[in-house]
């Protein structure tokens, strides 16, 4: 059995290391710990919804979410960036390139582009889980 090493780099501070959900999952979880506008290009800053802080995302606005994370895999693998089934079921969020590709020689801070494909606002906590990436 061929094992991938995927290297992982914490570029923000207190940033958790992705993890899979269950010991089977194919999956490990990736978080939301800065938020860009690529329309705006600049970040968007923190906000506070019910004593919960996060980022509101439009009706058909597209934002990138960053993980805080690099990462590095096989020369001969990629990792996909995947949609988490409980964001999907519970909301109008989705990943804009789904599956997306992070090549192999990618060395900067992964980042996730949602869309909000709804016709009202959502709330995106800080270190809400994203999305899953797989090797």
């Amino acid at each position: 059995m061929n094992k991938s090493v995927l290297k992982v780099k914490v570029l923000r501070e207190n940033v958790k290391m992705p993890k899979r959900g269950s010991e089977l999952a194919s999956g490990f979880d990736v978080r939301a710990y800065n938020c860009f506008n690529p329309v705006e290009k600049k970040d968007i800053k923190l906000e506070s919804v019910d004593g919960q802080y996060g980022w509101t995302i439009k009706p058909n606005e597209t934002l990138i979410f960053k993980t805080g994370l690099a990462m590095a895999c096989g020369e001969d693998e990629e990792i996909q960036v995947r949609p988490r089934s409980g964001i999907s079921c519970k909301t109008k969020l989705r990943i804009a390139n789904t599956p997306g590709t992070i090549d192999a020689d990618y060395r900067g801070e992964i980042g996730i582009i949602i869309d909000n494909i709804g016709t009202t606002e959502a709330f995106v906590p800080y270190e809400e889980r994203i999305a899953q990436i797989v090797v």
